[in-house]
Protein backbone atom coordinates (compact mmCIF):
# COMPACT_ATOMS: atom_id res chain seq x y z
CA UNK A 1 0.00 0.00 0.00
CA UNK A 2 2.56 2.22 0.55
CA UNK A 3 3.49 2.55 -3.00
CA UNK A 4 0.18 3.14 -3.90
CA UNK A 5 0.29 6.32 -1.93
CA UNK A 6 4.13 7.28 -2.97
CA UNK A 7 2.88 7.08 -7.01
CA UNK A 8 -0.41 8.68 -5.97
CA UNK A 9 1.05 11.32 -4.22
CA UNK A 10 3.93 12.18 -7.17
CA UNK A 11 0.54 13.16 -9.49
CA UNK A 12 -0.81 16.41 -9.60
CA UNK A 13 -4.53 16.22 -7.88
CA UNK A 14 -6.63 15.05 -10.84
CA UNK A 15 -4.45 12.67 -12.25
CA UNK A 16 -3.97 10.74 -9.02
CA UNK A 17 -7.01 10.95 -8.62
CA UNK A 18 -7.59 9.14 -11.80
CA UNK A 19 -4.39 6.99 -10.97
CA UNK A 20 -6.17 5.61 -7.75
CA UNK A 21 -9.42 4.39 -9.20
CA UNK A 22 -7.42 2.84 -12.03
CA UNK A 23 -5.47 0.75 -9.51
CA UNK A 24 -8.06 0.34 -7.53
CA UNK A 25 -10.61 -1.25 -10.08
CA UNK A 26 -7.88 -3.37 -11.37
CA UNK A 27 -7.25 -4.66 -8.27
CA UNK A 28 -10.70 -6.13 -7.57
CA UNK A 29 -11.47 -7.02 -11.22
CA UNK A 30 -11.08 -10.72 -11.44
CA UNK A 31 -10.31 -12.68 -14.40
CA UNK A 32 -12.65 -14.97 -16.53
CA UNK A 33 -12.84 -18.41 -14.39
CA UNK A 34 -13.69 -16.68 -11.28
CA UNK A 35 -16.72 -14.99 -10.15
CA UNK A 36 -16.78 -12.21 -12.84
CA UNK A 37 -15.62 -8.57 -11.82
CA UNK A 38 -16.80 -5.70 -10.93
CA UNK A 39 -19.08 -3.86 -13.70
CA UNK A 40 -19.57 -0.03 -13.61
CA UNK A 41 -22.77 1.72 -14.29
CA UNK A 42 -21.51 2.30 -17.94
CA UNK A 43 -20.35 -0.89 -18.21
CA UNK A 44 -23.40 -2.61 -17.26
CA UNK A 45 -25.22 -0.12 -19.82
CA UNK A 46 -22.97 -0.67 -22.43
CA UNK A 47 -24.06 -4.91 -22.10
CA UNK A 48 -27.58 -3.98 -22.10
CA UNK A 49 -27.25 -2.17 -24.96
CA UNK A 50 -26.29 -4.95 -27.05
CA UNK A 51 -28.61 -7.10 -25.14
CA UNK A 52 -31.24 -5.23 -26.77
CA UNK A 53 -30.16 -4.56 -30.27
CA UNK A 54 -28.49 -7.90 -30.89
CA UNK A 55 -30.44 -10.72 -33.23
CA UNK A 56 -31.12 -14.27 -32.94
CA UNK A 57 -28.30 -16.32 -31.49
CA UNK A 58 -25.94 -13.64 -30.09
CA UNK A 59 -29.13 -11.75 -28.77
CA UNK A 60 -30.11 -15.43 -27.08
CA UNK A 61 -26.36 -16.05 -25.89
CA UNK A 62 -26.09 -12.21 -24.15
CA UNK A 63 -29.32 -12.48 -22.13
CA UNK A 64 -27.28 -15.56 -20.64
CA UNK A 65 -23.58 -14.12 -20.43
CA UNK A 66 -21.87 -12.51 -17.58
CA UNK A 67 -18.69 -10.18 -17.92
CA UNK A 68 -15.32 -11.83 -17.15
CA UNK A 69 -12.95 -9.00 -17.27
CA UNK A 70 -12.22 -5.68 -18.65
CA UNK A 71 -9.73 -4.45 -19.54
CA UNK A 72 -8.67 -0.37 -19.88
CA UNK A 73 -6.11 0.67 -22.55
CA UNK A 74 -6.13 4.39 -21.98
CA UNK A 75 -8.19 5.06 -25.09
CA UNK A 76 -10.98 2.54 -24.99
CA UNK A 77 -11.54 -0.87 -23.40
CA UNK A 78 -11.94 -4.34 -23.61
CA UNK A 79 -15.00 -6.29 -22.11
CA UNK A 80 -14.54 -10.50 -22.07
CA UNK A 81 -17.92 -12.03 -21.79
CA UNK A 82 -18.39 -15.28 -20.54
CA UNK A 83 -21.24 -17.86 -21.69
CA UNK A 84 -22.14 -20.59 -20.20
CA UNK A 85 -21.50 -23.80 -21.72
CA UNK A 86 -22.69 -24.04 -25.16
CA UNK A 87 -21.74 -25.27 -28.59
CA UNK A 88 -20.35 -23.02 -31.35
CA UNK A 89 -23.47 -22.71 -33.54
CA UNK A 90 -24.23 -20.39 -36.83
CA UNK A 91 -24.50 -16.48 -37.10
CA UNK A 92 -24.15 -14.30 -40.14
CA UNK A 93 -22.09 -11.78 -38.15
CA UNK A 94 -18.46 -11.74 -36.77
CA UNK A 95 -18.53 -8.23 -35.70
CA UNK A 96 -21.65 -6.21 -34.70
CA UNK A 97 -21.11 -2.51 -34.77
CA UNK A 98 -22.39 -0.72 -31.07
CA UNK A 99 -23.42 2.63 -30.50
CA UNK A 100 -21.61 6.01 -31.15
CA UNK A 101 -20.80 6.87 -27.43
CA UNK A 102 -21.05 10.74 -26.58
CA UNK A 103 -19.89 12.23 -23.35
CA UNK A 104 -18.44 15.82 -22.20
CA UNK A 105 -15.90 13.62 -20.85
CA UNK A 106 -14.80 12.58 -23.97
CA UNK A 107 -14.09 15.31 -26.28
CA UNK A 108 -14.29 14.02 -29.99
CA UNK A 109 -17.19 10.90 -28.79
CA UNK A 110 -16.31 7.01 -28.56
CA UNK A 111 -17.14 3.87 -30.87
CA UNK A 112 -17.82 -0.15 -29.89
CA UNK A 113 -18.23 -3.22 -31.33
CA UNK A 114 -19.13 -6.60 -30.33
CA UNK A 115 -16.71 -9.24 -31.54
CA UNK A 116 -18.40 -12.95 -32.47
CA UNK A 117 -16.42 -15.87 -32.42
CA UNK A 118 -18.18 -18.98 -34.12
CA UNK A 119 -21.71 -17.76 -33.05
CA UNK A 120 -20.93 -16.86 -29.70
CA UNK A 121 -20.11 -13.07 -28.71
CA UNK A 122 -16.39 -12.81 -26.68
CA UNK A 123 -15.47 -9.39 -26.42
CA UNK A 124 -16.96 -5.99 -26.91
CA UNK A 125 -14.32 -2.91 -27.61
CA UNK A 126 -14.80 0.62 -27.00
CA UNK A 127 -12.44 2.91 -28.52
CA UNK A 128 -11.96 6.55 -28.64
CA UNK A 129 -11.35 8.97 -31.36
CA UNK A 130 -9.27 11.32 -30.76
CA UNK A 131 -9.40 11.25 -26.71
CA UNK A 132 -8.10 8.96 -23.06
CA UNK A 133 -11.04 7.25 -21.74
CA UNK A 134 -11.87 7.84 -18.59
CA UNK A 135 -11.25 4.40 -16.13
CA UNK A 136 -14.57 2.92 -15.30
CA UNK A 137 -16.34 4.66 -18.54
CA UNK A 138 -17.38 8.23 -17.95
CA UNK A 139 -20.49 9.64 -15.62
CA UNK A 140 -22.64 11.08 -18.04
CA UNK A 141 -23.46 9.35 -21.64
CA UNK A 142 -25.49 9.17 -24.24
CA UNK A 143 -25.50 6.27 -26.84
CA UNK A 144 -26.49 6.68 -30.52
CA UNK A 145 -27.37 4.54 -32.69
CA UNK A 146 -25.13 3.82 -35.78
CA UNK A 147 -26.58 4.37 -38.85
CA UNK A 148 -26.13 1.97 -41.66
CA UNK A 149 -23.29 2.33 -44.38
Amino acid sequence: MRLLVTDAAAQPPRQATAWLIMTLARQQRRPSGHWGCIVTTFENALLEWYRNHSDGRVRELLARCTVGDIEYTGVGLFMTLTVPACPAGPTDVDVVSGPEIESPEIPHGAGSVLFVSDGIPETIEVFTYAAKFPVGGPSQYTFLVPTPP
